[in-house]
């Protein structure tokens, strides 16, 4: 993807991020708009219903304050985070 979180950690398709020490994210590589997304994870369910899938500008991912928690593979639990 060629963006890093704050520890200068990769950022991949399929990460798990949280922006600002919240607000956990899936990152979603999606070919139709030949770009990066991201998702609340507490958003995943209601994808039938909506277009849960942001994609950020550039600068967005250089201002904010990004930490890769895990990835879908080897942290599926992650997917689980609830957020009232």
């Amino acid at each position: 993807m060629g963006r890093k979180d704050k520890d200068k950690t990769e950022i991949y398709d399929g990460d798990i991020i949280t922006v600002n020490v919240d607000f956990p994210k899936l990152v979603k590589f999606i070919p139709e708009r030949a770009a990066f997304c991201i998702a609340n994870i507490c958003d995943l369910n209601n994808q039938d219903q909506l277009d849960i899938w942001m994609q950020p500008p550039i600068s967005w991912w250089e201002k904010m304050d990004i930490d890769v928690i895990g990835n879908i593979h080897d942290n599926p639990e992650l997917l689980n985070i609830n957020l009232l």
